[in-house]
């Protein structure tokens, strides 16, 4: 749990880190109010999949990073988006599935994170 846990602190001060210059950059006072839910949005997204692995103790780290990832990612790329930058918005959103796909998709560095994180298939442990 301590693994998913520290993946979802990184990316989720990751995404505030990306937003919080476009919230000091914004035009106006509606922009600026969305930009702030936005970063709210990325903490409700990280206090989301905090309370999932709570629930969900045998599902692999390996998918719950990729979970992460999107969710986190999505917030960031809807962030671009108001602050007016369609076209980083687009670069994300087109990216996006990239690393989880990986993460998930092959099977030695599924192996591989679930390894990092102390999960066994056998026992589900999870240590780290």
């Amino acid at each position: 749990m301590k693994f998913n846990l520290g993946v979802t602190a990184v990316l989720a001060i990751a995404s505030v880190v990306t937003i919080g210059p476009l919230v000091a950059d914004a035009d106006g006072q509606m922009a600026r109010a969305l930009l702030v839910a936005c970063i709210a949005a990325a903490a409700a997204a990280a206090a989301a999949v905090v309370v999932w692995r709570v629930f969900q103790r045998g599902q692999e780290p390996a998918v719950l990073a990729a979970t992460t990832y999107l969710a986190l990612g999505g917030v960031v790329a809807i962030a671009q988006a108001l602050a007016g930058d369609y076209t980083r918005a687009v670069i994300i959103v087109i990216t996006l599935p990239i690393l989880p796909g990986l993460a998930v998709g092959d099977r030695r560095t599924r192996q591989w994170i679930n390894r990092v994180a102390g999960y066994t298939e056998v026992g589900h442990h999870d240590e780290k």
